[in-house]
């Protein structure tokens, strides 16, 4: 049977503790687990136990596959699970795999005694302690994946932790082990292999590997390789081989940039790869689209206070611009910009749309002038710049232009390189020919306009 068991609202079964070993015991799925209470004031604690007076009261009470939980509720109060009592599951030989979680710090003895059918174990981060004959005639036991990362005692060698367990053959060691106490694994002579993902050695002790035959292999970090040979303990194992650990990298990039991996710029989304000695990079790139730019401009609903921004648009988000200050992100399309305006100034706006961290170039702008409590001049002009992109010349169409304005022409960097005067006239040639390929700005102003293009030179 199969126990899994979770922060449980379950039914509690109060056990009275004058006359049974355990305080209480946990109903869920239709099976037990059975508590000792470690601590009864804040912060609550409790113990994992067996049935009963004595760990063979009732013999193979835990069966199947046990996930022990990081806390538990009784009588209202929750109790963190910070150890495995001594026999808890001692002779369930009905065991046949166990998660013990990271809040507990402490294996007691003779907990995994005889669990004939545990064929593996995780010792988990925090565990910092491991009584005497822990997991001993665990007959079926074939890996233990040690991952404590700073485990102080462990047993010693009249009453080894693994006495026994005779077909115990692979240990693994976590990325994080810092200390592996003595006599940690003493006369485990059955292993026939240690692989450490630690990258710097683990402390050992002199007995921590006593009696475990030194001609195994023994597989570390290829970066390690050398400290592993020279540090005391480790370079009694004479057959180390390097392994190379994989690192997966998961990256996004904008439309139009490229990533550099290892000196080669990509551009292009899919999975690739990098080997070099112990330098072993498997890179997933990802290409998020540019939103269009922002379109249609629009204001309304113009007030002394308010003024509120419309536009036309499908991004996830876009940046409300005014005067060139951003002043709000929005994830619709459209913004009411309350603020003071002051009789005479002229503001523009301009929108950048957003996807995630792609951004497009800015919409062109719009600008209002406040000009007496009555009346708000509307300064937005209708404009068409064509072609667009251009190899040479590109026309600019200008509509509602009341009163004469200049057309000035900025380079990349920002400089005027081109200026013009319009009056009426329908179209305006702007030529450059003779400039370098890039985007240019058309800027348009007079006392009462200020508006900008972009235009793309290719």
């Amino acid at each position: 049977m199969k126990k899994t068991l979770l922060i449980l609202l379950a039914t509690i079964f109060a056990i009275n503790i004058n006359s049974q070993a355990h305080d209480f015991s946990v109903m869920y799925n239709g099976d037990s687990i059975y508590y000792n209470i470690t601590s009864s004031v804040i912060p609550y604690t409790a113990s994992v136990s067996f049935r009963g007076n004595e760990s063979y009261s009732y013999q193979n009470e835990y069966t199947g596959s046990i996930t022990i939980p990081d806390s538990v509720q009784y009588q209202g109060i929750y109790y963190k699970v910070t150890s495995i009592g001594n026999d808890a599951f001692n002779t369930c030989s009905g065991l046949t795999f166990i998660t013990i979680p990271h809040s507990v710090t402490a294996i007691g003895e003779y907990s995994f005694n005889d669990c004939s059918s545990l064929t593996s174990v995780t010792i988990p981060n925090n565990i910092t302690s491991i009584g005497l004959g822990a997991f001993a005639f665990c007959n079926s036991l074939d890996t233990v994946y040690f991952n404590a990362v700073h485990c102080d005692y462990m047993g010693y060698y009249l009453y080894p932790v693994f006495n026994e367990s005779n077909n115990f053959r692979t240990l693994i060691i976590g990325e994080s082990v810092q200390n592996i106490p003595d006599h940690a694994f003493v006369f485990c002579d059955s292993l026939t292999s240690i692989k450490s993902y630690a990258i710097n050695p683990p402390n050992v002790h002199f007995n921590t590997f006593s009696g475990v035959n030194s001609t195994i292999p023994v597989y570390v970090p290829c970066t390690s390789l050398q400290n592993y040979n020279s540090i005391a303990i480790w370079n009694r194992f004479t057959n180390k081989f390097p392994f190379i650990a994989l690192e997966n990298i998961n990256i996004s990039i904008c439309e139009g940039n490229t990533y550099n991996f290892y000196g080669t710029n990509i551009d292009s989304a899919g999975v690739y790869s990098f080997y070099n000695g112990c330098d072993s990079v498997i890179l997933t790139l990802n290409i998020n689209p540019i939103p269009d730019v922002p379109h249609d401009l629009r204001v309304s609903n113009i007030t002394i206070n308010n003024i509120e921004i419309g536009w036309q648009g499908n991004a996830e988000s876009y940046d409300i611009y005014r005067d060139d200050s951003l002043i709000a992100n929005v994830d619709v399309n459209t913004y009411v910009d309350n603020f003071s305006m002051i009789e005479g100034e002229t503001y523009c706006y301009k929108v950048k749309a957003k996807n995630g961290n792609c951004e497009s170039e800015f919409s062109d702008s719009i600008c209002y002038t406040y000009i007496g409590l009555e009346n708000i001049e509307n300064t937005s002009i209708q404009t068409k710049l064509y072609p667009n992109p251009t190899k040479d010349k590109s026309y600019l169409e200008i509509e509602g232009l009341t009163s004469e304005a200049d057309v000035l022409v900025y380079d990349m960097v920002g400089r005027v390189i081109k200026t013009y005067k319009i009056n009426r006239t329908k179209e305006l040639e702007i030529d450059l020919s003779t400039y370098s390929k890039g985007v240019y700005s058309i800027r348009i102003v007079n006392e009462t306009i200020n508006q900008t293009k972009k235009l793309i030179v290719q």
